[in-house]
Parts: structure tokens; C-alpha cells; sequence
């Protein structure tokens, strides 16, 4: 659903003015392409977390996995009602770090930035872990070191703005909040088990 919400936006707001959202102070922010190594562990992360919650409570899971489609579908409506988009800087280098971020470059348009989608699933993941009884509390820190090094590190290899993170992180609690204080899980237990019926 990531990849439906996230590309199958642009064409819709492609035409349309994109705004550009940085902080005043944000220009001095440094540039560093080494930091696309924390960005791109951010998938390992999701599938990881995600498949420990899995092992966890049947209700636990399917909260989860609410609140992640609840954030896609916040994403949607930011993304089509706000396009916004970023100046990214050249890449002079050649080191390893600077050809794997030329390649993220190559793939994915500077649009569609907020909220920012990679710190909001990582939140997400992060604070699901936290009710986890099965998970120790040295993995729960580690995973909320690593969301915040996942978060700084959409801003330090420019594919991020701080409003951007800022957003990811509210409407990412705002998802839990809708997931884990409501009955909606149950609407996406059921049709997820329809699903799983009508493959059969």
C-alpha cells in the first residue's frame, strides 16, 4: 500500500505547484551522503519490527498494522491536498555511499515529502515494539535510537525538510492513537480474514 500511496499520487498532483517548506535556519544544515546508509536500513527495519509484532498477540498485530494503514491513508491526502518537493544537491563523490544515494536520487522524485513517510513507519514500528511483551527493553531503546537516526537521516541526505520529520513523527502517534484507542483494528481483522478466504 506504501508504494500505491506514495507513487500513485504524483500523477495526480504533477501539474499542480509544489511547495517548498524549509525552516529558516535549515541552509546550514550539512550535507552528508554517508548518512544514506542509516536511510536505507529503514526497510530492514519495518520488515523486522513488523514481523516481531507479528509473532506477538493476534490484537496487537492487527493494531499494527492499522496504524501503518491509517498513516498510508494520512500520507494520501497530505500528498494530493499538499504537494510539496526539495532542491537536492549535486553529488560530486564517488565513494560507495555517494553512488548507492545517486541511485535513491535516480529512483525517486523530490515530491511527496510530507509528512515524511520513512519517519513515520519507523515510528510507528517503534512505539509498537513498546508493547511487545515478548521484546526486552535494550531492543525497544536500540529501535527508538535507530528511528531517530533514521529521522535525522532523511534531513542530513536532503530528502527531507524538519517539518517533514515533524509531521512523519505527530501523524505517526496520531495513527497509534486511532489504532490502539478504538475498535477499528477489528474492521481490518475482518477483512483482512475475508481476504485470506477468497484467496483460498
Amino acid at each position: 500500500m506504501q508504494m500505491l500511496v506514495y507513487f500513485g499520487t504524483k500523477p495526480f498532483t504533477r501539474d499542480l505547484p509544489h511547495l517548498s517548506i524549509p525552516l529558516p535556519f535549515e541552509g546550514s544544515i550539512p550535507f552528508a551522503p554517508e548518512w544514506v546508509t542509516v536511510y536505507a536500513m529503514t526497510f530492514f527495519f519495518w520488515i523486522i519490527g513488523l514481523i516481531v509484532a507479528m509473532e506477538q498477540e493476534r490484537e496487537l498485530c492487527f493494531k499494527l498494522f492499522t496504524a501503518v494503514y491509517a498513516a498510508q491513508l494520512m500520507c494520501f491526502v497530505f500528498f494530493i491536498a499538499m504537494p510539496t518537493c526539495i532542491d537536492r544537491p549535486e553529488i560530486t563523490g564517488s565513494a560507495y555511499y555517494d553512488r548507492l544515494l545517486s541511485q535513491i536520487y535516480a529512483a525517486d522524485e523530490p515530491v511527496n515529502l510530507f509528512p515524511s513517510m520513512h519517519c513515520m513507519l519507523s515510528y510507528i514500528v517503534f512505539r509498537g515494539l513498546m508493547y511487545c511483551p515478548g521484546v526486552k527493553k535494550p531492543y525497544v531503546a536500540a529501535a527508538g535510537v535507530l528511528t531517530a537516526l533514521i529521522c535525522a537521516s532523511t534531513v542530513l541526505v536532503k530528502q527531507h525538510f524538519l517539518l517533514d520529520v515533524f509531521a512523519g513523527l505527530i501523524l505517526g502517534e496520531l495513527s497509534l492513537c486511532i489504532a490502539l484507542k478504538t475498535s477499528v483494528w477489528k474492521f481490518v481483522e475482518f477483512f483482512q480474514r475475508k481476504l485470506l478466504q477468497t484467496k483460498r
